[in-house]
């Protein structure tokens, strides 16, 4: 202990007693200083342990709790995974019920589809028969007719012999009438080889075709009347050229298939123009421009008068249209209709009248020289009078003629502006129709009464291109007499024609399912 006198021995020196004393005082000091510090380690080494053991302790309590919820845990998920397991069988058996179902379904409808189908084709089988049995019927009649013709062209022809030889008995002055009967007969055959062949066509209908002829000439003449007179007059020919264009121009715009209100702004247009040069007094004889109209015709010159230019402009309008017809529905059908419709109203418009008559003969006229085959006139297409005869146009005067391809885009073109302007309905309007319906009819008649072995592509063309989109009109029109109509030109005709090999005639018979799929008309 500190403090605390050795009681060791005594040294002779009190300094050397003192540093003994204090070095042996040091030491106790230090002895202590180890005691405590064993002291102190054993209590932190015990403290340690006694830490260790609570850690250990708490280490397994904690363990264990998490065991426990491992455990607690895996038991839900084993149970989810049993629910889940139960789920997605339940589910797979709901999806292998409604595939089941699906394929059921499928199968029946399968069945019903093949099913109607049978029946369809059953009933397209039986409608084909019908029409069959028909077509056989109408042919048998068609010969029947065609022998009783010969026949009775026979029996007329051995009473001509008769009488012939009768006559030839007969005094010198009946001779001499009966030679110029037979002279004039022979003019008249002449003047109809100068027209071609023609089916059905009376003398009074040659001449007829005839002034239509005169008439295109004289609107030729007309055009360079016209001419003449603008260049006296630079402003004239100014506003003439501006109106020829414009009504060019209008017609190059019309649109298909949108109604007549499409197209209002062109009509409009030119329907300004027409009555503008309705004041330009350049007069002409308006009767020249009529060709059956006696009440006109029979008029005095000084109540005759109208404006040239506006015949001149009228005939522009006729030659746009045609040219457009051939241009654009020779190759789409279908832009007929709005240029038939501008056609209508442009001639029906009473203040384009003359004393309350269209001027359609001037359409007509146009449509004459361009498109004879239309009148019933017809020739054998390999030959230039056949083709002169049919309208045959030639790439320039005196050269050689279009080809196949162009002439039918012509032909097509000009047979549905045909039907596009004589089936026009008229029903609901005051304004008198310019171009009756019965037109239409008798044109198509005609086409069918020419003889089997003189019918040619063209009328085929023709044919085809006005009853396209007609059949609906024609049996409105004429109901079951359309209807007959129909069925002569695209089944009897095609059935008879000579020329089996001809390509329009497939266009023709075609029409038969395109009404039938269309607008569900049964030919």
């Amino acid at each position: 202990m500190v403090g605390r006198r050795s009681i060791g021995k005594t040294l002779d020196s009190p300094s050397r007693q003192l540093v003994y004393d204090l070095a042996k005082d040091l030491e106790a000091i230090r002895l202590h200083h180890e005691d405590l510090k064993r002291v102190y380690s054993y209590q932190a080494q015990a403290q340690e342990e006694e830490e260790d053991e609570i850690d250990r302790a708490h280490q397994e309590f904690y363990y264990a709790a998490i065991e426990k919820t491992y455990d607690y845990y895996d038991g839900h998920r084993r149970e989810a995974e049993i629910v889940l397991q139960e789920h997605l069988r339940e589910e797979e058996e709901k999806e292998r019920r409604r595939q089941e179902e699906e394929e059921r379904r499928r199968q029946a409808e399968k069945e019903r589809l093949e099913r109607e189908r049978k029946e369809r084709e059953e009933a397209a089988r039986k409608r084909e028969e019908e029409a069959r049995r028909e077509a056989e019927r109408i042919a048998r009649e068609e010969e029947e007719r065609r022998k009783k013709a010969e026949a009775e062209a026979k029996a007329i022809k051995a009473a001509e012999e008769e009488k012939t030889r009768r006559q030839k008995e007969e005094a010198e002055e009946k001779e001499r009438q009966r030679q110029a009967e037979l002279q004039r007969a022979e003019e008249e055959e002449k003047k109809r080889r100068t027209l071609g062949g023609a089916q059905g066509v009376t003398q009074e209908e040659l001449e007829e075709q005839e002034k239509y002829l005169e008439l295109h000439k004289y609107l030729k003449e007309l055009r360079k009347f016209v001419v003449a007179e603008g260049k006296k007059n630079p402003t004239l020919k100014s506003t003439i050229g501006d109106y020829r264009r414009g009504i060019t121009k209008c017609i190059g715009q019309l649109r298909e298939g949108q109604g007549t209100a499409a197209n209002k702004g062109q009509v409009n247009e030119i329907r300004e123009i027409l009555r503008k040069s309705q004041e330009i007094p350049i007069p002409c004889d308006a009767r020249r421009f009529f060709v059956n109209a006696p009440e006109i015709a029979s008029l005095p010159e000084d109540k005759a008068q109208v404006s040239a230019v506006f015949v001149y402009l009228l005939n522009i309008f006729v030659k746009a249209v045609v040219l457009q017809l051939i241009n654009e529905a020779g190759i789409k059908l279908e832009y007929a209709e709005p240029l038939g419709v501008v056609v209508a109203q442009i001639f029906s418009a009473e203040q384009f009248c003359f004393q309350g008559h269209a001027f359609s003969d001037v359409f007509w006229a146009k449509y004459r020289a361009s498109c004879p085959a239309l009148w019933g006139f017809y020739g054998d297409e390999k030959t230039v009078a056949g083709k002169q005869a049919l309208g045959w146009k030639r790439i320039e005067p005196g050269g050689p003629f279009l080809s196949d391809t162009d002439h039918r885009q012509r032909m097509v073109g000009l047979g549905g502006g045909f039907a596009a302007v004589t089936l026009r309905n008229f029903g609901k309007t005051s304004r008198k129709n310019p171009f009756p319906n019965y037109i239409f009819w008798k044109t198509v008649s005609r086409m069918v009464s020419i003889p089997p072995n003189e019918l040619q592509e063209t009328h085929f063309y023709l044919l085809y291109a006005m009853l396209r989109f007609s059949a609906e009109r024609v049996i409105g029109f004429w109901g079951h007499a359309g209807l007959a109509l129909l069925r002569s030109a695209i089944v009897n005709l095609p059935n008879i024609a000579t020329n089996k090999q001809a390509g329009a005639i497939g266009q023709l018979k075609v029409l038969k399912g395109l009404y039938a799929t269309e607008k569900s008309i049964i030919i």
